[in-house]
């Protein structure tokens, strides 16, 4: 179900609209442009390609990126860290997951 789920973030943002699945612990969306995400105290990001993502940056972070590639499969940026309140993240082409999780 949770993979169901997931892609119906990908439906979604393919019909031009927005979606998020959320709970108490846990909040994941898709992006395929640029976001920005709030510190919530306890709280850590995972981003996740559901495709080959190319010109990934992310700043404000732990482990911050400088338009890298994140291919499906190569799981590199899980469990990172807000340094900042905001956290900013971009991609230039692909589809990224973002998860903000409780630690």
């Amino acid at each position: 179900h949770a993979l169901s789920n997931i892609h119906l973030l990908k439906y979604a943002h393919q019909k031009g609209a927005s979606a998020e699945i959320a709970d108490i612990d846990t909040h994941i969306s898709l992006i395929a442009d640029s976001a920005t995400l709030l510190k919530k105290d306890g709280f850590c990001f995972s981003l996740i390609p559901l495709t080959d993502c190319r010109g990934v940056s992310v700043s404000g972070a732990f482990y911050p990126l400088d338009n890298a590639c994140m291919p499906v499969g190569l799981p590199f940026g899980v469990s990172n860290e807000f340094v900042s309140d905001e956290v900013s993240v971009s991609v230039s082409s692909g589809e990224l997951l973002v998860i903000l999780s409780k630690s």
